[in-house]
Order: C-alpha cells, then sequence, then structure tokens
C-alpha cells in the first residue's frame, strides 16, 4: 500500500501538494509554468523550516505583486489543517528547492513457484525480455500478463503435437517466419499455422462432437487424425515421395520435420530456403484440398496432379505480371533458382521442369 501510494504520488502530484497548485490556478494572477521554471513543485518547496516570505517567492516566480503572493501564502496556510502543519515540522528540509528525491526503481518480472523453461513446453515466462518499469515496452507487460493470468491452462501444453511423430528434438523454434514469408500465400500460411498446433478438424475430432459420424478416413478408412491426414495415410505415398525428392534436390534433405514446420530461414540460402517452403505449403494445400474434394464427393482428389497445377498456375501469373513490367530477370531470380522447378525455353518464356 506504501508503494502505490508514492507511485500515485510520483506520477500524478498527488498527496500534500494539490493545496499548493489549487490556489495557483485558481488565481488568474499567478502562472503555474512561472511556479514549475522556477523549481517549486511541491509543497515543501514553500515550507520548508518555516513557511518562504512572500517577497522572497515573489522574486523566484516573477511575479512584481507581493502583496498577491502573500495572499496565496495566506490561504494556503487557513487551508491546512493542524496536523498537516504538525507533520510539516517533523520534516527538517534545508532548502527543498535544491533537494532531489530518489525514487526507487522498479524492476518487472515474472516468477512461478518451481516453474522451468523447458524446450518442448509451448509456455515460456523467459520471454518476453522484462526490466526497469520505466523502460518497459507495453506489448512486453501486456503478453507477460497474458502468461501469468492464463498459467495454469498453459502449463502442460506442449508446443507442438507434432513430436509423436516427428521426433521429441524436432520442434518448430525458428520456423514460425517460414510459414509466411512470401511467396507463400496468406491462406497457405493460415493452414501451415494450424497443422503444427494441430487445430484442424478431422473426423476424429468431428466423431467426439458427434457420435453419430465416423471418425474414418475418406481415403483408407483408417481412423483420421492430423498426423494421418498429412503423413500416414496411404493415399499420400506420391506425394510424400515428391516432398522428399524436392528436399533432396534442393537442400540435400529429406527430413520429414522440414516438411510439417518448414525451412529455417538462412541467409546463407535465402533462396532456395524460400523455394523449398513454398513448395512444402503447396503441397501441404493440395492434400488438404483434395481431402476436401474426396469428402464433397467432387473435383481432384489426387494431390500431385493438384500441387502441379497450383505451382503451374502460380508461375504463370508470376510470369505475366513480371513480362508486363519488363523484369523477365527478377521472374528467374525468384523462381528458377536451380533450375528446379522452371528455366527459360527458345522461345523467351520458361518450360515448368517440377
Amino acid at each position: 500500500m506504501d508503494l502505490a501510494c508514492a507511485l500515485l504520488r510520483f506520477a500524478g502530484h498527488m498527496g500534500l501538494d494539490r493545496y499548493l497548485f489549487s490556489h495557483i490556478a485558481g488565481n488568474s494572477g499567478l502562472g503555474r509554468v512561472n511556479f514549475l521554471e522556477a523549481g517549486i513543485s511541491k509543497l515543501r518547496h514553500v515550507r520548508g523550516t518555516a513557511w518562504i516570505t512572500a517577497g522572497l517567492l515573489a522574486d523566484m516566480v516573477g511575479l512584481r505583486s507581493v502583496h498577491l503572493v502573500s495572499q496565496v501564502l495566506d490561504h494556503l496556510r487557513s487551508d491546512l489543517s493542524v496536523s498537516v502543519l504538525e507533520y510539516l515540522d517533523t520534516v527538517p528540509v534545508a532548502d527543498c528547492r535544491s533537494e532531489m528525491v530518489d525514487f526507487p526503481e522498479l524492476v518487472v518480472r515474472v516468477e512461478w513457484e518451481d516453474w522451468q523453461d523447458s524446450q518442448r513446453k509451448l509456455l515460456s515466462l523467459g520471454t518476453p525480455a522484462l526490466g526497469n518499469f520505466s523502460g518497459l515496452n507495453k506489448w512486453s507487460l501486456y503478453f507477460a500478463c497474458t502468461k501469468v493470468l492464463n498459467f495454469r491452462s498453459l502449463m502442460d501444453l506442449r508446443e507442438t503435437k507434432w513430436t509423436e511423430v516427428v521426433g521429441a528434438d524436432s520442434l518448430p523454434k525458428g520456423s514460425w517466419q517460414s510459414l509466411y514469408k512470401r511467396p507463400i500465400e496468406k491462406r497457405v500460411g493460415d493452414l501451415q499455422w494450424r497443422i503444427v498446433h494441430g487445430i484442424l478438424a478431422t473426423n476424429r475430432h468431428v466423431a467426439r462432437l458427434d457420435p453419430l459420424a465416423g471418425d474414418g478416413c475418406p481415403f483408407c478408412g483408417a481412423s483420421e487424425t492430423l498426423f494421418h491426414v498429412f503423413v500416414q495415410c496411404s493415399h499420400l505415398r506420391q506425394i510424400l515421395a515428391l516432398v522428399r525428392k524436392w528436399g533432396l534436390a534442393i537442400l540435400g534433405s529429406i527430413d520429414q520435420s522440414l516438411f510439417l514446420f518448414g525451412q529455417k530461414y538462412s541467409v546463407s540460402r535465402r533462396d532456395k530456403v524460400i523455394l523449398l517452403n513454398f513448395l512444402y505449403g503447396e503441397a501441404k494445400l493440395a492434400i488438404w484440398c483434395s481431402r476436401k474434394n474426396r469428402i464433397r464427393g467432387c473435383g481432384g482428389t489426387d494431390p500431385v496432379l493438384m500441387v502441379r497445377g497450383l505451382v503451374s498456375g502460380r508461375l504463370l501469373l508470376e510470369y505475366a505480371y513480371y513480362s508486363l513490367t519488363v523484369n523477365v530477370d527478377m521472374f528467374f531470380a525468384v523462381w528458377g533458382v536451380g533450375g528446379f522447378i522452371c528455366e527459360p525455353d527458345d522461345q523467351g518464356g520458361f518450360v515448368m521442369t517440377l
């Protein structure tokens, strides 16, 4: 409570100081700015060991009328109660105008019993970085408060459910920015974000809400979990083989976790990483759309044909744009990296190599 009162007085000039400025504000002949410029901002600046004289105060604030200042001091003395005057007598101040009051530095940190941050946990109390209250970013304070308020509901959540499939050492840390980095479309980025967090409505999830609905995969009939939809279904053999081919050709890696989480951004391999993450995103979109088409009973259900169509359509659109802007070289700088998915032809256009 004492600290709270100190904060209020420090930030809002509360407490006994209001008596001084109520009289200054209520008198049109006095200027508050003059008092502040003279270093008089608190009651004890005019009442140290004794009341300051009207003549001295008038000289300090640059006023000619000593009588006007004397009236203000008289009214101020009459408004103060006996207990307040006795309190002021117990505060010996030799020269209040030159005194600097040291306000304690406030430090903000998050503590919760014996909690220890873990790489496998979604919740981390070590971020955002906090510190001195005076220099604290408002969003950092907001995020820290949100974590504390929701601590019990977050403390047991794993960072991703995919550790059951790709291993406990494979985590999406450092890959989040890759999910949305251009040229990936927002709809693809949103889908990838939901996949990593495990919040897509598969048939197994629907069956929990509606017991009459089956939880079987629309392709093979097995229980349809999120893992099954994107990596386990027999229907995915060809598309997953194509994904492994991309990873091996572009980065020399066939790690399954890269397909799920995306390759971490690297400046040294920037162009290849961006291209591979684009292809991974299109492959996941093709898998999800082919599943939806199967359930609806219309549209293509072959994810390989669908991903080739998605990439081909995007290349045609991008090439048309760069042709209109007379910047075809930039098209091949972005999309023709290593000739993995396209390369220039003899007619001044491009040919897909995917």
